[in-house]
């Protein structure tokens, strides 16, 4: 329900792109950002109008005051492990977002630490509502990508057989199947 024509939108932690030429086709202009050079030059030849920059997503003087309609961040917060940096990465897309701040984190959090490596760490919803929530912004709406997939139970058995899993998982969210939303 997002006006895309026109829109500005930054996707931060952006990778190889993968989200860039979704937005491109609706009519947005994009601004990539990401730690890895190597991935935005890969994503510079898929897409020359993109600009890019390498940015460290908690450092404020990244971006400047440069403001976008669309802060998009996809699979990236919960490998920030350091909760302060965490936080700033979080209150710098509030600070960067005219309008909406869209954000996808794999796992949901369990109250428990089964997902958590070196690498990732899992937080309550509630954490990062309470920082936009000081710059104006409310939920609008939590949608889930995966409801097999992020259930500890069933990691181990999904890294076996992903496939029956993963068309389960896509079923039953076309279904809409509440009971299982986290």
């Amino acid at each position: 329900g997002i006006d895309l024509k026109n829109a500005t939108v930054l996707d931060a932690g952006a990778g190889i792109g993968m989200f860039c030429g979704f937005y491109q086709k609706k009519g947005a202009k994009v601004t990539a950002i990401d730690i890895s050079k190597d991935g935005l030059d890969i994503l510079k030849k898929k897409y020359p109008d993109v600009q890019t920059k390498v940015v460290q997503l908690e450092s404020s003087s990244g971006l400047g005051k440069q403001q976008f309609d669309i802060v998009h961040c996809f699979d990236v917060l919960y490998h920030i492990t350091d909760d302060r940096m965490w936080k700033k990465t979080v209150e710098n897309f509030a600070q960067s977002s005219k309008k909406y701040i869209i954000v996808h984190d794999k796992y949901p959090y369990f109250g428990h630490s089964f997902f958590e490596t070196g690498h990732v760490k899992v937080r309550k919803g509630e954490e990062m509502k309470k920082i936009l929530k000081k710059y104006g912004f409310k939920e609008t709406g939590s949608f889930p990508t995966h409801l097999f997939y992020v259930r500890p139970i069933l990691h181990l058995l999904i890294g076996i057989v992903p496939e029956p899993f993963y068309y389960l998982d896509r079923t039953l969210l076309y279904l809409k199947a509440s009971f299982l939303q986290t």
